[in-house]
């Protein structure tokens, strides 16, 4: 089986931070870095990025989408709810994607049910 090379992946992170270097107020390269970072498992530096992401842009939706998806990642719930919340509040009342926004949301705060229909403990 092959296995990734790590090192392979630098050069990615490296142009996004070059990136970041020449547009550091730029929420669109903050946030691709973040998710660079988030699929890599490094939650720690995908939330710092998705922090300065909402920082610079606080109305834009896929920044809190991205930041209550790490939040999920780690199973801070909590915080993911509240990203969520934020996005409805965000997003115009007649936008398709409002729709799986609040299915999300509906799953966090519902338990999951066993087959029997009761919540699990």
């Amino acid at each position: 089986m092959l296995q990734a090379d790590p090192n392979a992946e630098q050069p990615v992170a490296n142009a996004l931070k070059q990136a970041i270097n020449l547009d550091p107020t730029s929420p669109v390269l903050r946030a691709q870095l973040g998710n660079f970072f988030l699929q890599r498992g490094k939650v720690d530096e995908a939330l710092d990025q998705f922090f300065v992401a909402i920082r610079l842009k606080p109305d834009w939706a896929q920044a809190h989408y991205d930041l209550a998806q790490a939040y999920k990642k780690v199973g801070n719930s909590p915080q993911a709810q509240q990203e969520l919340q934020n996005i409805l509040l965000l997003l115009p009342q007649d936008l398709p994607q409002r729709k799986t926004v609040e299915l999300e949301l509906e799953s966090l705060v519902s338990p999951p049910a066993t087959p029997s229909g009761e919540p699990v403990p």
